[in-house]
């Protein structure tokens, strides 16, 4: 464990570089096979013993590891780190996990879900990429913790949500779309869940919609107002 130990000192002793930051990763990287073990031990060490500093050490080596091909690693390591709080770099263990894809990917990432909250209207990209991977491999069993997502503060999640409803054609989530349409501020996401009740023909909903089409923020945009028109008188024929 002391060569780790010994090329961590020198990325701690280094006033950032990206080229000597780079040289050290594949020091670790080039390191044989033998020192696998060290390697995953020194990181495990980390992960018990997390905070800001730590964290970013925690991500040089976990970086190393996948470079190094440590499928099993990456992924017991990647999936203790997005499952807990103490670690906050949530997008860049998504992505490894994702990049990795081993055995289990699937549920540690939907589990994620409930976990993950955005800070920010513009944050959210760790989830973005989580439902993205789970679109594209169809997992629809992930829709209970999708449903969850449509009420992120972060826009990038709720469009990633609703892309995810209508893939999977989810008509049962038509409620919480219908109420959805009372918070949301992004003109792409009203839109989206407007089109999908559209498809739908959701007519039991047709008093809440003609309610909603009556408020200033719907006759202030005209697109908007135009999709509640047509939605609205869809659902009247």
């Amino acid at each position: 464990m002391e060569i780790i130990k010994n090329i961590i000192e020198k990325l701690k002793n280094t006033e950032y570089n990206f080229d000597k930051e780079s040289e050290y990763l594949d020091e670790i990287v080039n390191l044989p096979v033998e020192l696998e073990k060290e390697i995953i031990d020194y990181v495990s060490f980390l992960s018990e013993n997390i905070d800001e500093d730590n964290e970013y050490y925690f991500v040089f080596l976990l970086d190393a590891l996948h470079r190094r091909g440590s499928k099993k690693a990456i992924f017991d390591l990647g999936s203790k780190a997005i499952l807990s709080d103490e670690f906050e770099d949530k997008e860049f263990y998504a992505t490894l996990l994702i990049k990795n894809d081993f055995l289990g990917t699937e549920k540690i990432l939907i589990k994620s879900l409930e976990i993950i909250e955005s800070f920010d209207e513009f944050g959210g990209y760790a989830q973005e990429k989580i439902l993205e991977y789970l679109i594209e491999k169809e997992v629809e069993e992930a829709y209970p913790q999708v449903i969850k997502c449509l009420s992120d503060v972060a826009a990038r999640v709720r469009a990633t949500a609703l892309h995810f409803i209508r893939k999977f054609d989810k008509q049962e989530s038509s409620l919480y779309l219908v109420e959805m349409l009372e918070a949301e501020d992004w003109e792409y996401n009203i839109l989206f869940i407007l089109d999908l009740l559209k498809k739908w023909k959701k007519a039991d909903f047709l008093p809440q919609i003609i309610e909603y089409s009556k408020e200033e923020w719907v006759k202030e945009n005209i697109e908007i107002n135009d999709a509640f028109k047509n939605l609205i008188n869809h659902l009247s024929t």
